[in-house]
């Protein structure tokens, strides 16, 4: 999970990550070359970018994110590049690398650097039968190592599984304690994940009970290339949400049921497709309190 600061704020919801999992997107302000939203497609099945637009804001003020994707020779994906914009331009910009071992195709481990403060993260990833089921990453401030969290993923009843993060404040080598756990469900159908329901506890407190259910289009999910799941299909390791693992999501439901009483959101997603089904496209309504109306641009590359 990609760094303390930039992972924690995607990972305590799915499609909050999917809206988009992720902060992707943008549009004409004055550092941006406007052809970026109209230049020509291809045909290829790899995502080059990700732009989001906030619609009700003025043309050459509606870029939210842009999300670069960069591949090796083996067609794996090894950087991303992550901008986020205001009125006035970019206000800030992020970078994950990923690395592997020889010829495997899922992570060894990955680096988050902060483009604001030079601050980075390091993240090791051990696998078992295809998942990921530890995670461990040293947070590092100013080039020294300041703190440090695991996370572990087990099986544990029926089709529950367990997620246990530890945090060490490595000032305080003494110090390990348990900082969050998440006991989750996820069903699956034709590929898709269809429902879920995540309940948190922090220090042993109960905090917060999310649940989800999506719908989901025929057609292939423009993330299909980049899968890499934490254990039970808890979430995606590139774009950190449980959405679009085959197909595309076109609705759902998330309730997050909490300390301070429950909230619920319904979404919608209009996508425009490529002849041959991949997205180019996609309008996105919410009603939450703080209601959205988004538009996401999806650009692909020839590998």
């Amino acid at each position: 999970m990609a760094a303390l600061n930039s992972t924690m704020r995607k990972l305590f919801f799915i499609l909050t990550a999917a809206i988009l999992c992720v902060p992707f997107f943008i549009s004409c302000q004055k550092e941006i070359d406007p052809s970026i939203l109209t230049g020509a497609q291809n045909d290829s099945i790899y995502v080059s970018m990700v732009i989001e637009l906030d619609t009700t804001l003025p043309s050459g003020q509606d870029t939210i994110w842009i999300n670069r994707y960069y591949y090796d020779s083996q067609k794996r994906l090894w950087r991303v590049k992550e901008a986020e914009y205001d009125a006035t331009g970019q206000i800030s910009a992020d970078t994950i690398e990923y690395r592997y071992q020889g010829t495997q195709t899922t992570p060894a481990n990955y680096r988050y650097l902060n483009g604001a403060s030079g601050d980075s993260t390091v993240t090791y990833l051990t696998y078992s039968n295809g998942f990921i089921v530890i995670d461990s990453t040293v947070d590092y401030i100013s080039g020294t190592p300041s703190y440090s969290r695991t996370a572990r993923y087990t099986a544990s009843t029926g089709n529950q599984y367990l997620s246990v993060m530890h945090f060490r404040d490595l000032s305080n080598p003494g110090a390990f304690i348990t900082l969050d756990s998440i006991l989750y469900t996820r069903t699956l159908s034709n590929g898709n994940i269809v429902s879920g329901v995540d309940s948190l506890w922090s220090n042993t407190f109960w905090t917060t009970r999310n649940s989800f259910q999506y719908n989901y289009d025929n057609k292939p999910s423009f993330f299909k290339e980049l899968q890499a799941w934490y254990l039970g299909n808890y979430q995606n390791l590139f774009t950190y949400g449980a959405g679009f693992r085959t197909n595309n999501v076109i609705s759902g439901t998330e309730i997050q049921d909490g300390v301070g009483g429950i909230n619920t959101d319904n979404f919608v997603y209009a996508y425009s497709y490529r002849s041959d089904g991949y997205p180019l496209t996609v309008s996105i309504t919410s009603t939450t309190s703080n209601a959205i109306s988004n538009k996401i641009i999806i650009k692909y590359t020839k590998l």
